[in-house]
């Protein structure tokens, strides 16, 4: 990528995010303005490349979406030819397939919100696993995201983008650390190579869970993070007492 700054949302990346090629090596790594400033870069001006080659091209959660959904109904016209597919065989499809389809509901309700977040809007942004619900001491099986939240969040948090957002469904198993802190639930967890903190909230009556912060680290600045859990260990309850 030649050293290339843009910002996560520039239509830039949408034909040239990594792998643009065959044994394509580029990496990209997210930062915060702050973070851009400390280290003297800026945003790339000049006339952008057009680096993928031919089939490489597109949005690759979008393509990925239309390959798993072609995968699943190759696999569902060959259960249907077998004159006695077994009920295990036809459950782990249909739960595969369900997942898929509840995964791109997700992306785009997270992502509609994420480019228009209408401030009396809420959306489903996670389910509880078991873990966090010991954690939140309540048996919800639904986690929120406001847009107020949000809109908050985009303001003081640039690093993270939509995709950061819809990440958070696959956060909840399990945790690096959990702290307790007051009214409030933290925990760090890790997912895709970066680590990111959640800040969860229960309301006063134990029936809805919000998600009130949320942040990335650079994976560049382990020392940051490592302080952050240092600091919350001599200042908040950690909670050790739960099944990992």
């Amino acid at each position: 990528m030649h050293g290339i700054i843009k910002h996560r949302d520039d239509p830039f990346w949408k034909n040239n995010y990594p792998p643009n090629g065959f044994n394509c090596a580029c990496r990209v790594f997210a930062y915060t303005k702050e973070q851009l400033q400390d280290r003297g870069w800026e945003a790339y001006t000049g006339e952008l490349p057009d680096i993928a080659q031919k089939g490489f091209k597109g949005d690759s959660l979008a393509d990925a979406n239309k390959e798993l959904e072609k995968i699943y109904r190759e696999k569902a016209k060959r259960v249907a030819g077998i004159n006695a597919p077994s009920k295990l065989i036809k459950a782990a499809i249909l739960a595969d397939y369900g997942r898929i389809l509840e995964n791109q509901k997700r992306w785009k309700e997270v992502k509609g919100l994420y480019d228009n977040p209408v401030i009396d809007k809420k959306i489903v942004i996670a389910h509880t696993s078991v873990l966090l619900q010991d954690l939140l001491h309540t048996q919800t099986k639904e986690i929120f995201l406001s847009a107020e939240t949000l809109v908050k969040q985009k303001q003081k948090h640039k690093e993270l983008g939509a995709f950061d957002y819809y990440l958070i469904s696959h956060m909840g198993i399990k945790p690096l650390y959990k702290f307790a802190d007051g009214d409030y639930s933290v925990v760090f967890v890790e997912k895709l190579g970066n680590k990111y903190r959640i800040v969860y909230k229960v309301t006063q009556d134990r029936k809805e869970v919000y998600v009130t912060s949320f942040l990335k680290y650079s994976k560049e600045d382990e020392k940051d993070f490592n302080r952050q859990i240092e600091k919350f260990k001599r200042n908040k309850k950690e909670i050790r007492d739960l099944e990992e």
